[in-house]
């Protein structure tokens, strides 16, 4: 959870969010962001499930990512990179 009084710069990357806040940066998110109304992003979405609230405030693009994506697409962001499946 990110509150209504957060002010982030930068980007978030978790498994799930409900954001209330605002954010100048790109969201990297495994599963469901939910856009709380009153917040704002300006920045990209990189997500599997997304919901939007009224009132919410989204400036920029947005991706719907497969399952298998997010590890991939985080190790592009952070240079870390995504883990192996052993056999």
């Amino acid at each position: 959870m990110v509150g209504e009084k957060a002010v982030v710069k930068g980007d978030i990357i978790c498994a799930s969010c409900d954001f209330w806040g605002k954010i100048d940066g790109n969201f990297y998110v495994k599963d469901t962001l939910s856009l709380k109304a009153g917040c704002t992003v300006d920045g990209d979405l990189h997500v599997k499930r997304l919901c939007v609230e009224l009132d919410a405030k989204f400036n920029g693009n947005c991706r719907m990512i497969a399952e298998g994506e997010f590890d991939k697409l985080v190790a592009g962001v952070t240079g870390v990179p995504a883990p192996t499946k052993q056999q």
